[in-house]
C-alpha cells in the first residue's frame, strides 16, 4: 500500500528533509515536503517530522483541530539531545511539562493572552530551556493521541523515553549522500574543529588543543561562527578533504549524543574522528577501529601520534568510510523509519 507521507521542512535548503523525502520515494511511497509554518498537506496518511528546529507544537496543534478518523499518523525522529538524565523523573516531568504548556500559550486565541505571549519577557523566557520543552511536547502530543512513535538514533535515549511511557524506536543514523564527495585535495590543515563553541569548557578545551598542536608544527583551522564563518553543504565537503584530522568536543553532559553527526561527514570525506569519550549511544561504532578516543589532556597526544602514525591513520580512516558509506547510509535509516510509519499506518486503517 502506497503512502502520502508529509514531511516537514524547517528551512528552504533543508538537505535532511529532502534526503528524508527521496528515502520515502526510493520505498514507494509519495512524499510531500511542507514547511514547518505551513498547513500540513490534505490527506496525507502520516506526518513525518524531525529535530526539532523549531516550534513542534504547530504541527501538534493542527492535528488535534482534526477529527480522529481524518488524522494521519505522526512519527517524530527526535536528533535532539534530552534534558538531564541524572535528575530523577518525578522532578523532571512538570518541569518538562510546564515548559511544554508555556510553549503552547503561543498558541492561545485569548488576546489578553498573546499580549503576554508577545511580550520580551514571555518571549526571552520562552526561547530557553529548549531540551525541557522538547521532552515535554513529546508527552504532551502522545498523551493527547497525536504522536505514534518517537524515532531515537541512540540506545540510551531510546530507553530512557520508554522507562517514561513513550514509544521510542531505535533507529541508527546513516550518512546523507550529499554530505561527502571525494575531491582529492591536499590535506593541507591537519586538525579541524567545527561547530558552536557554545560553553567555556568547550571553548578553552579547543583553545588549549590549538595551542599544542601549533607548538609541534601542525595547523590547527577553526571554522565555529566566529574566527571563521560555518560551513554547509559543499564547502563543508571542501574543508573536511582538505582536513586530517577532525575533533569532537562535549559541550555538555557526557550523556549527550553529538558524536554521530560529526561523525558521519568527517568519516565520509575520509578524515578521522579523534573524540572526547561518550557513553554507548549505538554500540556499532567501535573506539580504535573506527575512531579514536581519549580524555583531556590526553586528547592531545592522541592526535600528534595519528598525526605522525600513518599506517594506523590510514587503517581506521579506511575502516570509518566502509562503515558510513557502505552500511549506516541515510537511505537504510530512512528504510526502518519508513517501515514504522507502514505498520502504524495499517493499524490506525484496521
Amino acid at each position: 500500500m502506497s503512502c502520502r507521507i508529509a514531511v516537514i521542512k524547517w528551512n528552504d535548503c533543508d538537505e535532511i528533509a529532502e534526503a528524508l523525502g527521496s528515502g520515502i520515494d526510493a520505498a514507494g511511497h509519495d512524499p510531500i515536503l511542507f514547511r514547518a509554518d505551513q498547513v500540513l498537506p490534505h490527506g496525507c496518511d502520516a506526518v513525518l517530522t524531525f529535530a526539532p528546529y523549531g516550534r513542534l507544537q504547530q504541527v501538534g496543534r493542527q492535528l488535534a483541530a482534526m477529527r480522529p478518523c481524518e488524522r494521519p499518523a505522526w512519527v517524530h525522529w527526535n536528533t535532539e539531545n534530552p534534558p538531564m538524565l541524572d535528575i530523577p523523573w518525578t522532578c523532571l516531568r512538570p518541569i518538562c511539562a510546564a515548559r511544554s504548556w508555556m510553549d503552547r500559550l503561543c498558541d492561545a486565541e485569548s488576546p489578553w493572552v498573546h499580549s503576554i505571549t508577545a511580550s520580551k519577557p514571555f518571549a526571552t523566557a520562552n526561547r530557553r530551556a529548549a531540551r525541557l520543552r522538547y521532552t515535554g511536547d513529546y508527552h504532551h502530543a502522545f498523551r493527547a493521541g497525536l504522536l505514534h512513535t518517537l524515532i531515537e538514533s541512540s540506545e540510551i535515549y531510546t530507553q530512557w523515553n520508554r522507562a517514561h511511557g513513550l514509544p521510542a524506536q531505535f533507529v541508527p543514523w546513516g550518512t546523507l549522500a550529499a554530505s561527502y564527495a571525494e575531491l582529492n585535495l591536499p590535506r593541507s590543515i591537519d586538525v579541524l574543529w567545527m561547530g558552536q563553541r557554545r560553553t567555556e569548557r568547550r571553548s578553552d578545551v579547543i583553545e588549549y588543543i590549538r595551542r599544542e598542536v601549533t607548538r609541534k608544527g601542525y595547523c590547527m583551522h577553526v571554522a565555529d561562527g566566529c574566527e571563521h564563518p560555518f560551513v554547509w553543504g559543499m564547502e563543508r565537503t571542501r574543508l573536511l578533504n582538505q582536513s586530517r584530522i577532525v575533533i569532537n568536543i562535549r559541550a555538555h553532559a557526557l550523556y549527550d549524543n553529538i558524536f554521530p553527526y560529526r561523525f558521519h561527514i568527517a568519516a565520509a570525506n575520509r578524515a578521522l574522528v579523534v573524540s572526547e569519550p561518550e557513553l554507548a549511544h549505538n554500540r556499532v561504532y567501535v573506539p580504535g577501529k573506527h575512531y579514536v578516543v581519549a580524555e583531556m589532556p590526553s586528547l592531545v597526544d592522541a592526535l600528534l601520534y595519528h598525526l605522525s602514525d600513518e599506517r594506523t591513520y590510514t587503517q581506521i580512516v579506511n575502516n570509518a568510510y566502509c562503515l558510513v558509506t557502505e552500511e549506516m547510509t541515510f537511505c537504510r535509516s530512512v528504510m526502518c523509519v519508513v517501515a514504522e510509519i507502514e505498520r502504524i499506518v495499517s493499524a490506525l486503517a484496521r
